[in-house]
């Protein structure tokens, strides 16, 4: 036996290759020894803390959102991106937890030892290993798949040497030369080309519609300029927001050709006491849109950026991009083509599913 940092090989005569079992009576033949790191535990610790107060804040955020008046970037910035944040350190709290404390690979297969024990899988029944990156966890791991394409083990980048581990494993499944392999990731690729696309799909139908609302309201905002004249409209409903803070209007306005129009514009607290017996307010009006109006005072002005229609527009561009890609990452993979990136070289290429990585 000779040990190298946290990598052990070790000669024995085993030469049962079993299936799998749980029995730790001899090492595996030849086998290298690769040791959870440390700091593992601890930083998981820090992680389920860490994650929990960031879903706290995104809490107490979310109550403020409700009974006082903030932007939507503030607003996203006080609940959604906190959110996220937590329940990403909570996965990868979960990921190191249940990390194995140490993953021996050998000739005959390969050994995980966690709290369940010791239990052992021959080559003969793995189909096949990939690397990626854990849903939430942003820790990237090597998934041991069965000749079935179940999940046999997950083990994170928390193992000492875990790039050495991930090529020990590859090498040997590439080694057996059957089919099972590029059979597994075709049939895995699919599902999650469908779902990629269906994702892209959903996205980027919202980002359109958001394109067009903001388009519509550029649109409008010129018009109103161009072309709108006084007039008097009727106070439909003078109310206060769910949040019970912001004070609203909605009025109806009359056009050309009987057409009539309504809008629901926040007022200041102000001018929303002043019309409390009012019938009509006046407004700035498009004769032939009237539901184009705003009023002539009292209504409050948005400075948010998310209100922006150049702001909208720009993002909504951004997202429709993402989507084309991701729509085409995912043709891809439905036609067994995968985008491969060389972590030593850090070269990127496109290669087929089980070609020679």
């Amino acid at each position: 036996m000779w040990q190298d940092g946290n990598r052990v090989l070790v000669h024995s005569s085993n030469r049962r290759g079993d299936a799998m079992t749980t029995d730790p009576a001899e090492p595996l033949e030849a086998e290298l020894v690769f040791s959870r790191s440390e700091s593992t535990r601890s930083t998981a610790t820090w992680c389920l803390v860490g994650g929990i107060a960031a879903v706290g804040f995104a809490a107490v955020g979310f109550c403020l959102a409700l009974v006082t008046r903030i932007g939507q970037f503030a607003m996203q910035s006080m609940t959604t991106v906190p959110m996220l944040l937590g329940i990403g350190l909570l996965a990868a709290a979960r990921v190191l937890s249940r990390t194995p404390t140490q993953a021996s690979v050998g000739p005959q297969g390969v050994c995980i030892e966690d709290r369940r024990g010791r239990r052992r899988y021959s080559w003969a029944d793995i189909g096949w290993a990939a690397t990626g990156t854990s849903t939430m966890g942003f820790r990237r791991q090597l998934t041991v798949y069965d000749l079935r394409g179940r999940t046999i083990v997950s083990l994170s980048d928390a193992f000492d040497g875990f790039d050495s581990l991930v090529e020990q494993v590859q090498s040997h499944i590439a080694k057996k030369g059957d089919a099972t392999a590029p059979t597994i990731q075709k049939r895995k690729g699919r599902k999650s080309a469908v779902f990629v696309a269906s994702v892209a799909l959903i996205l980027g139908a919202v980002s359109i519609a958001n394109l067009w609302m903001a388009l519509e309201e550029k649109r409008t905002a010129k018009l109103l300029q161009e072309a709108g004249v006084p007039g008097e409209a009727e106070i439909v409903r003078r109310f206060v927001a769910p949040n019970g803070v912001t004070r609203r209007l909605e009025y109806r306005v009359s056009g050309v050709g009987g057409q009539a129009g309504t809008r629901n514009a926040e007022v200041t607290p102000a001018y929303w006491d002043s019309v409390e017996t009012a019938k009509t307010v006046p407004v700035i009006y498009v004769p032939q849109e009237p539901a184009v109006s705003r009023l002539v005072q009292g209504e409050v002005e948005s400075r948010d950026l998310s209100d922006s229609p150049a702001v909208m527009i720009g993002l909504s561009v951004v997202l429709i991009a993402m989507c084309l890609v991701f729509l085409g990452g995912a043709i891809m993979q439905w036609y067994g083509w995968d985008i491969d990136l060389d972590r030593k070289t850090g070269k990127i290429s496109v290669k087929r599913f089980g070609a020679a990585r």
